[in-house]
């Protein structure tokens, strides 16, 4: 497939449709059928160093950031999205109700994290960011859909056990603006002379990278 983002910006639900409540319990808990939450809460606590803040980009309803805490990690934390604040997000973590892609204070987070967000997002959009992240991140860790027809093939199978054809929906058009490859750290411009990368499709759906800048290059953008 062909990657196609324009029709999942078609499909977003908007949060004012009197279902919303229920998509959003169904997206949080296809985030926890991808094992996102875990992989990333193992990721961090692997690669965070003591004391670096870290930064979710379209951190959206906060699902990722209340996982975390609920584990008891991380310490420094803050989410960025054009929404508002979060009921219950934790006092001590900071939140910018912005665009990630107008976001200012990239230099102050060494670690960046996007769970299922980088895959909305255009060519041109995910080169502009690539080029910010070049600039400070030392740690970048993403999960996305994996752009594989089999996933196409179990969400129709969730929808035989309940799933709703509005998530089925927009699940479909995400794993159509997803990433196979190397096509995420491509696209963001990453370059191996200067990081090392990991990527990782898993069977349940996700596509995941681990970015982490080379020590010896890390004054270089």
């Amino acid at each position: 497939m062909q990657r196609d983002v324009h029709t999942l910006s078609l499909q977003a639900p908007p949060a004012t449709r009197p279902e919303a409540g229920a998509i959003a319990l169904e997206q949080q808990w296809l985030n926890r059928l991808m094992g996102n939450f875990t992989w990333m809460d193992c990721r961090l606590a692997r690669l965070a160093r003591s004391g670096e803040r870290i930064l979710e980009l379209g951190a959206g309803r906060g699902d990722l950031g209340f996982a975390l805490a609920a584990r008891g990690s991380p310490g420094s934390y803050a989410g960025v999205d054009h929404c508002p604040r979060p009921a219950g997000w934790p006092e001590d973590w900071a939140w910018w109700a912005t665009d990630p892609l107008d976001f200012q204070h990239y230099d102050r987070f060494p670690v960046v994290t996007a769970n299922l967000f980088l895959h909305r997002l255009s060519p041109e959009e995910l080169a502009a960011l690539g080029r910010t992240l070049r600039r400070s991140a030392r740690v970048i860790l993403a999960t996305t859909p994996a752009r594989r027809k089999r996933h196409l093939w179990q969400l129709a199978v969730l929808g035989a056990m309940g799933l709703s054809r509005t998530t089925r929906r927009f699940a479909r058009a995400g794993v159509r603006a997803g990433f196979v490859g190397n096509e995420l750290p491509q696209a963001l411009g990453l370059s191996p002379r200067d990081w090392t990368w990991t990527i990782s499709l898993d069977w349940r759906g996700a596509y995941r990278m681990e970015a982490v800048r080379r020590p010896r290059l890390a004054a270089r953008a």
